[in-house]
């Protein structure tokens, strides 16, 4: 018997077919950005690209990729963690 609300399986690998795929997509995109990721002397990161065209990666892994930078160097710049942390879990 059916619940209203079960994902039958045939869903069920779609949705993690979906995941696969997007997770596959950011860790292209982290490869790709890491040779355009520069460390500032105050420790922050700034992307030496600005876009994801120039980068060559997907449009959405791009804009999440450049906002986790963002909030990664107002964490440095506030001194919640320090550049060699984030270094540490680039890594």
């Amino acid at each position: 018997m059916r619940i209203k609300g079960d994902i039958m399986p045939d869903q069920d690998d779609k949705i993690v077919n979906e995941h696969k795929e997007k997770k596959d997509k950011l860790e292209k995109a982290i490869r790709q950005l890491e040779k355009h990721i520069k460390r500032n002397p105050d420790g922050t990161f700034e992307l030496q690209v600005k876009s994801a065209q120039q980068a060559n990666i997907d449009p959405e892994a791009f804009d999440q990729l450049q906002r986790s930078l963002e909030e990664g160097n107002k964490y440095i710049q506030s001194g919640k963690i320090s550049a060699g942390e984030v270094r540490e879990k680039l890594d």
